[in-house]
């Protein structure tokens, strides 16, 4: 991340990922201790981000390092707090949390960034993750990557925090998918 000239959030520490496949690790499927962290994680932000600066980008130097497992579990601990969330699947090379959505998206993030249609009509509520959260997702799950102008990340992140107090984006690595580069630079905190 230093390379990129962004800072560094937070680092949670979790347990070595068991032999789970590709499945999620939502809140109801890891431990109590990091459950604990990613609440005091949430709290802490809570208390120290300034209201105009709530949009964070999740990412990593690699794949499979648990950024969707931060983004997700970071988005269900703001919302326990009362916290309205927008999580943004902002991976289309593996697209991941659509799978927590009650029905498949009609449009998805692919969509907002083309100009087809606002960040605040592509918002899923009906959701697997505490009330609060809501879910832009991938439409396409195949892979297909597309680069986002740094005015399209700046309008995704204007619109996003006029619909939810808080704005996460669950990054690809940024040294495999650089296409989204422009949203981490438009976000408040990587």
């Amino acid at each position: 991340l230093r390379r990129y000239g962004l800072p560094v959030l937070a680092r949670i520490p979790t347990r070595r990922r068991q032999r789970l496949g590709r499945e999620l690790l939502t809140p109801d499927r890891i431990d109590a201790n990091a459950r604990d962290a990613f609440h005091g994680f949430a709290s802490t932000l809570v208390a120290s981000t300034p209201a105009e600066s709530r949009s964070l980008f999740v990412t990593s130097p690699g794949a499979r390092e648990g950024k969707t497992t931060t983004s997700l579990n970071l988005a269900a601990a703001l919302a326990q707090l009362g916290e309205a969330v927008a999580l943004v699947d902002a991976d289309s090379r593996q697209p991941a949390l659509g799978s927590l959505l009650t029905k498949p998206p009609s449009r998805g993030l692919a969509d907002v960034v083309a100009g087809d249609t606002s960040v605040g009509e592509s918002l899923e509520r009906k959701t697997r993750l505490p009330h609060g959260v809501a879910i832009l997702a991938q439409t396409s799950q195949d892979g297909t990557w597309y680069p986002v102008p740094a005015e399209t990340a700046e309008r995704l992140v204007r619109e996003g925090t006029a619909r939810a107090r808080w704005l996460i984006f669950d990054g690809p690595a940024l040294s495999l998918a650089p296409e989204t580069l422009s949203l981490a630079k438009k976000s408040d905190r990587v």
